[in-house]
């Protein structure tokens, strides 16, 4: 897993959050906050607040504070879900299987870059994507998704 921003998508990411930015100023659409349809009326965030992903064949790519951001995100999620799901089976209970997925998924790639410090690219497998938007989204990481 190549651990270096990839060529080109820190300067797309500029473009793109620069793109959200001017839209937002526009105060149009999902842009207004004040809109019944816009992003604070959906509890959502600005777009130019989320981290990007960007898709390709084989990943999802987060690149420069977009990683950052992410792995913040997963951190949280391991620390507050590992503990729930150690108490759950020590309880003789079933832990949600959906949460456990989520669980296996971030803390193997966790652990591809522990010890690496915090990369500027985050490369996710799209085999695990599902799990990883997953967690994320639980912890209230909302995401950008786009083509690389």
């Amino acid at each position: 897993m190549a651990l270096e921003p990839k060529l080109g998508l820190i300067e797309k990411r500029s473009d793109l959050l620069s793109k959200f930015r001017m839209l937002e100023e526009m105060k149009v659409g999902y842009s207004d906050p004040n809109s019944p349809t816009g992003y604070k009326a959906l509890g959502q965030l600005p777009l130019s607040e989320r981290p990007v992903a960007f898709s390709s064949k084989e990943s999802f790519t987060f690149v420069g504070p977009c990683a950052a951001k992410a792995l913040v995100g997963l951190r949280k999620y391991v620390a507050e879900i590992k503990p729930l799901e150690e108490e759950c089976i020590t309880d003789g209970g079933e832990f949600d299987p959906h949460q456990s997925k989520a669980l296996r998924a971030t803390e193997a790639l966790l652990a591809r870059i522990n010890g690496r410090g915090d990369p500027e690219t985050l490369i996710v497998p799209r085999s695990t994507w599902n799990s990883i938007a997953f967690a994320l989204l639980y912890m209230g990481v909302q995401i950008n998704g786009t083509d690389a």
